[in-house]
């Protein structure tokens, strides 16, 4: 890494960092894939005029996920980041305008190869950090030439489809229902959920 790269690193970093909330390690890993995944795409504006052309697909929900959206501009919001959480520090980055895409792994194997980029000195957290910092990407990293097809409702834009369902009677965007002997249900009603009623319609305050 060169003075320029180390440079714009320890710059984008800095807002990364604040935009998370705390310095750490994952946060490093993160911004450093997300950093190669846009350059092996071709994508070097991604929050001006290529901000419609990518996309990006996080395998966790931890601290690289914030790095990922700030360097991206990726949102779960915006339907440009999506979550498929497989529990490993990966993730793809796909050019929308061209179909190229790109998964970058970080192996559990980096955790012993970082400790010989890390200071001698200092406290265990900011030893971590510099580690990682320092690393270089063909050590840290390891990236596969993927395909990937979207479904058209998982693009970003409006809901294209809106659809009652026929059991709870809330409304499902984007054919996120479930056909179930002929009739149209959400996927809690068709399939169970991460919760259980206890008491419907609680008194809400005006």
């Amino acid at each position: 890494m060169n003075k320029f790269e180390r440079a714009e690193l320890e710059h984008v970093l800095d807002k990364a960092f604040a935009f998370h909330g705390k310095p750490c390690g994952g946060t490093v890993i993160g911004v450093r894939m997300a950093m190669l995944g846009l350059k092996l795409i071709g994508i070097t504006d991604p929050k001006g005029a290529q901000r419609k052309d990518v996309m990006a697909v996080a395998e966790n929900d931890r601290c690289s996920v914030d790095a990922i959206q700030h360097v991206t501009g990726c949102r779960v919001s915006a339907r440009a980041l999506k979550l498929k959480d497989y529990g490993k520090v990966a993730a793809t980055f796909v050019n929308l305008k061209t179909g190229k895409a790109v998964r970058i792994v970080c192996p559990e194997e980096t955790r012993e190869i970082v400790e010989k980029y890390k200071p001698e000195e200092g406290e265990k957290k900011e030893r971590t950090i510099a580690g990682y910092k320092n690393i270089p990407l063909n050590e840290l990293f390891y990236a596969q030439e993927v395909k990937v097809e979207f479904d058209e409702n998982d693009f970003p834009g409006h809901a294209k489809v809106r659809l009652k369902c026929d059991q709870c009677g809330e409304w499902v965007s984007d054919h996120r229902e479930h056909e179930v002997d002929g009739k149209l249900l959400c996927i809690h009603c068709a399939e169970g959920g991460y919760y259980d009623v206890v008491k419907d319609r609680i008194a809400l305050p005006a």
